[in-house]
């Protein structure tokens, strides 16, 4: 079939096309000429041309000035050729968000770990419709009211204890380089959604480690 872009030519002068284009053979005139007539570009001459013919079929009215022949085809309904359906939508946008790792990751390694024939363009339009976009990570927090009154606590516990023998590790992370080119910039989320454990960025500025990941074993 074809489809009609920009504005739909009015049905009169479709006929006016159509009536040209089914002039006698002694008397036929070419799409060219067709166009020079009616004042329509010669590709859409030739779109309102095979459509006629395409609907006489369809209508078997033989008649290729009839109504039912000229009427261009209604506008596909939003939705009703979509890439994917519901199903695969949300089993994408799931995997999008899963954790730390996939909602840092770019959207061609998404749709491979996915397994749908889609392009990148059609997933990013599928998460912005769930209003999903690539954001900077929020900054991991600094000690709270609540943090501090534990590490006090804790001090406050040990503070006559002979840490000589005690081995404090730090909980530190380490990527490959062939990881750390994988990610994308910004994480995958939700607005509002700033402050979930896998869109935080967990290092601290100039390599400053943070006191809550700190870990101690007795020797």
């Amino acid at each position: 079939m074809v489809h009609q872009r920009g504005p739909t030519t009015l049905l009169a002068k479709r006929g006016q096309i159509v009536g040209l284009a089914n002039l006698p053979g002694n008397v036929r005139l070419s799409i060219r000429q067709i166009a020079a007539i009616t004042n329509v570009t010669l590709s859409t001459c030739a779109d309102i041309i095979q459509l006629s013919t395409l609907q006489r079929l369809q209508t078997q009215i033989q008649d290729p000035g009839s109504e039912k022949n000229l009427c261009p085809t209604a506008t596909a309904r939003k939705g009703s050729n979509q890439a994917l359906t519901e199903e695969e939508k949300q089993r994408v946008i799931s995997l999008a968000l899963r954790d730390a790792a996939t909602c840092r990751k770019p959207l061609h390694k998404l749709i491979t770990e996915s397994g749908l024939n889609i392009c990148s363009t059609t997933l990013s339009n599928i998460l912005a419709a769930d209003g999903i976009h690539r954001r900077r990570p929020t900054q991991k927090l600094f000690l709270t009211v609540r943090a501090k009154a534990v590490r006090l606590e804790w001090a406050l516990k040990y503070r006559n204890l002979n840490f000589q023998k005690v081995l404090f590790t730090d909980e530190c992370q380490f990527e490959a380089s062939t990881s750390r080119s994988s990610h994308a910039k910004g994480v995958l989320r939700r607005a509002g959604e700033a402050y979930l454990p896998q869109n935080l960025d967990r290092r601290f500025p100039r390599g400053s480690t943070n006191v809550l990941g700190r870990n101690y074993v007795w020797l």
